[in-house]
């Protein structure tokens, strides 16, 4: 508990001196209410990438499961959003999905559980560099031309995208291998995690069409940053450079400190449109956090939906 009021003190300080430093304008997410065809449409294209999101988990996850059902999967992705509005980083909202996909089917053992949520997140974070990094080397010398720190963002990047290639090809690995790298993992739990991690190697087409069901759902997410604050762009600023600025300061919001990646969040969006002479983008990231906020709300209908659900069967059994 010491540790996490820490996490969340260090959120909101952040967040407290952009607002004392003058670097966050709250006055954008009021106007962003005076466009409402753009704020809904933003809305729209959050929640196809709540729902892509959700099919990607669903796609590991039957791999070993022939009766679980995709649908239900999405109930659960909303839930997880709802309390991501709450618990530090995006890792700690997987934990609430394990608990409620293990109900889904009991069948399903809590350590393939574990990896499915674990291997998701990595393949999100994956394309997510991927798409920095590709459009970085793309666009290299327009965004190097607006500072020379971009160049050391694109190879950070570009290292980044390449160890989590590797992590992933961790699964190919030749099968008269394996024992010989179960000897070195200390731990039952572990090397069981490790055991279910190689039970994907046949699964290649689906591998691949979570890949790319991931990115498809990334562009959403920046192709929904850009629609709700277009408007408030300090000048020209290409959709290009979005693609390479954005998912780095999105992949800050996924660590474990504050709710929602508030303040954290603020920060490198700040940093990093600064680079691009934009010194505002504390505020564009605050107009489309708020908006993350209150889409991730609608997951009170489910959570409540299945509360009653639970305490209605638990009362009949009564």
């Amino acid at each position: 508990m010491k540790i996490f009021f820490i996490k969340i003190f260090i959120g909101f300080g952040i967040f407290y001196w952009l607002i004392t430093s003058g670097k966050l304008d709250f006055s954008l997410v009021l106007k962003s209410f005076e466009a409402p065809m753009f704020f809904f449409l933003a809305a729209f294209f959050i929640i196809i990438q709540f729902t892509l999101s959700s099919y990607r988990l669903g796609f590991l996850l039957k791999c070993k499961s022939t009766s679980f059902k995709l649908n239900r999967l999405i109930s659960i992705q909303w839930i997880a959003q709802l309390f991501s509005t709450v618990l530090p980083g995006g890792f700690t909202s997987d934990l609430i999905k394990i608990g409620y996909i293990h109900e889904l089917d009991n069948k399903l053992s809590k350590t393939y559980i574990l990896f499915a949520v674990i291997f998701d997140r990595i393949i999100g974070l994956s394309s997510l560099l991927f798409i920095s990094g590709v459009t970085g080397l793309c666009f290299f010398n327009e965004l190097v031309s607006l500072n020379p720190m971009i160049e050391k963002i694109i190879y950070i990047n570009i290292f980044l995208f390449f160890s989590s290639i590797i992590g992933i090809c961790f699964i190919f690995i030749k099968e008269g291998y394996h024992n010989t790298i179960l000897k070195l993992i200390p731990g039952k739990r572990l090397k069981d995690l490790i055991t279910e991690i190689w039970t994907l190697r046949n699964q290649k087409k689906i591998l691949l069409l979570s890949y790319i069901m991931s990115i498809i759902s990334h562009f959403l997410g920046i192709l929904s940053f850009w629609t709700v604050n277009h408007q408030f762009f300090q000048g020209p600023l290409p959709f290009k450079y979005l693609t390479t600025l954005i998912p780095l300061g999105l992949l800050t919001t996924a660590i474990p400190i504050s709710p929602g990646g508030i303040g954290v969040g603020h920060a490198a969006f700040a940093t990093l449109f600064n680079f691009i002479h934009h010194t505002n983008g504390a505020s564009l990231f605050n107009v489309f956090w708020i908006l993350i906020m209150l889409v991730s709300c609608l997951g009170i209908f489910p959570y409540l939906l299945r509360k009653k659900q639970k305490d209605t069967s638990e009362t009949s059994t009564l």
